[in-house]
């Protein structure tokens, strides 16, 4: 039994949702202590542990066994195994690739070789995510756009692409959208005109933004649909989005690609464009006016 428990945080975590809700409150304590603070466990003691989560070390022993580990050490290991290739900077990070491949002709660097791991790596988490989001997610995320008077979306630092990848492709569709960037300090005030018809898409992926997580707070608040895309099921915006998609994004020596997040948003906005067009003029939503479809088409 033992050799077939997870040896990887990405499984770990998937086992620590599947348990979840069958724990004490104790318990649950410590489960999002682990899943949002996977640096401390690898680094810190159990004592500091203990401390940070604010249970006794002997709480740490019974999660881990809960969860059918013989200790908390062992789920300490998965996690220190799992940062010597997420090291904190870019600069590190590269310093660990030439530690990794070393000197020997065979493991030497190329970005050939870069490229087919990160080819590897996308692989599997476009097919992790093929499995695990269901039709009628998606078909509830569409439901919401386009019934949405403006759409507004907002992706800080590397969740930025795919918020501006967003509005783009809902323009090409006619659509009202916007993008929350805060630029010249003003996103409280771009938040701020989000209203009861409209829809907020957050991404963001741990650690997460503090303005994202900001703008779902108030769209919740406004009764405004929210579609929430981060990557754990005790992510902060899981709780508050009308629809949420978990996604697990694959990284490489340290580095995290985009690939899959990008693809959920493109199948979105294909989805969207498909049902738009079939239901023609009976769902209008935040569709252009026709006078500013005319404005924009002069070039």
């Amino acid at each position: 039994m033992k050799n077939k428990l997870p040896q990887h945080p990405g499984e770990l975590e998937k086992l620590i949702s599947k348990e979840y809700e069958g724990m004490s409150k104790r318990l649950k304590q410590v489960a999002g202590f682990v899943l949002e603070n996977p640096n401390a466990i690898a680094l810190e003691t159990m004592v500091k542990i203990g401390q940070q989560a604010g249970v006794p070390p002997s709480t740490l022993i019974r999660f881990a066994r809960a969860l059918g580990y013989s200790g908390f050490r062992e789920i300490q290991q998965i996690f220190r195994v799992a940062l010597a290739v997420k090291t904190p900077s870019y600069r590190d990070r590269v310093r660990l690739l030439e530690k990794n491949y070393g000197q020997d002709e065979n493991q030497s660097f190329s970005p050939g070789k870069v490229l087919n791991e990160s080819v590897r790596s996308n692989n599997l988490a476009l097919e992790h995510m093929a499995e695990n989001i269901l039709n009628k997610t998606i078909e509830k995320a569409v439901k919401l756009l386009l019934e949405a008077e403006a759409v507004y979306i907002i992706g800080m630092r590397r969740a930025f692409p795919i918020a501006s990848y967003l509005v783009y492709a809902l323009r090409k569709l006619e659509r009202r959208a916007f993008v929350l960037d805060g630029s010249g300090g003003t996103i409280n005030d771009e938040i701020s005109v989000i209203g009861k018809k409209d829809v907020l898409v957050a991404i963001s992926f741990a650690p997460y933004a503090e303005e994202s997580l900001n703008a779902v707070n108030w769209a919740s608040s406004q009764k405004a649909g929210v579609i929430g895309i981060s990557d754990s099921p005790l992510s902060p915006f899981a709780s508050k989005s009308s629809v949420y998609f978990e996604v697990k994004n694959s990284e490489v020596r340290g580095f995290r690609s985009l690939a899959a997040p990008l693809c959920l948003a493109q199948s979105i906005i294909v989805s969207l464009a498909y049902f738009q067009e079939s239901s023609g003029s009976k769902t209008k939503g935040g569709r252009l006016p026709k006078h500013q479809k005319k404005i924009r088409s002069v070039k």
